[in-house]
């Protein structure tokens, strides 16, 4: 129960995280968070948005790995 739990929460904010990430490929800018210390800061480049969207790839198709392998064992 615990494994489909954890599971599930892994695929759901890894498919958050790759939302966001191909939010920042297409508008880097808009997507940017408002920064007090830096406010006329540029955005970071798009080997920082490529990368947080393998990661958050990798973290849901983590997810439904174990969640799978949770429902073929019980």
């Amino acid at each position: 129960m615990l494994m489909r739990a954890s599971a599930m929460v892994l695929s759901l904010l890894g498919g958050l995280g790759a939302m966001i990430s191909v939010l920042t490929l297409i508008d880097p800018i808009g997507a940017q968070m408002a920064d007090d210390a830096h406010p006329f800061a540029m955005p970071s480049g798009p080997g920082e948005s490529w990368l947080h969207l393998v990661v958050s790839l990798a973290l849901s198709g983590l997810g439904l790995f174990l969640h799978r392998r949770s429902a073929q064992a019980a």
